[in-house]
């Protein structure tokens, strides 16, 4: 349909970065079982140019894509490669809110503490996952 396809176009290339929060938002509440609306949203987690379109793509993942192995990757790769520190914090917040139980999950975030190479990490997970207060 005609505006599915607008949907997606405008989530991907619109310039401004709340016309491409909105279509977000419309494919995810509209579309969700749309098999490119996953694609578009990992695209947009790793490349919106605004971290607040990233932040944005991080929060829709862990909400309605718990279930996708993939999912937990690509918020570890944002976690260590993003060079927006908000960015990174929503992706920490993202693990601890739907993968807190995940023991490899809880390892990972207690290794980037161990080296206090993120600093949100210390200030948010810290408190969310029992094995960074030992």
């Amino acid at each position: 349909d005609d505006v599915l396809v607008l949907m997606k176009h405008a989530a991907m290339t619109d310039p401004d970065v709340e016309t491409r929060l909105g279509a977000l938002w419309g494919l995810v509440g509209n579309w969700k079982n749309d098999h490119e609306v996953l694609h578009i949203l990992r695209d947009r987690a790793v490349n919106d140019p605004d971290s607040e379109g990233r932040i944005r793509a991080i929060e829709y993942l862990a909400d309605g894509w718990r279930g996708d192995p993939n999912i937990v990757p690509l918020l570890r790769s944002i976690v260590v490669a993003d060079e927006a520190a908000d960015v990174r914090q929503a992706a920490i917040w993202a693990l601890t809110r739907g993968w807190k139980t995940d023991p490899s999950v809880e390892r990972f975030l207690v290794e980037r503490t161990a080296g206090r190479e993120i600093l949100a990490v210390t200030q948010g997970a810290a408190r969310l996952i029992p094995g960074l207060n030992s």
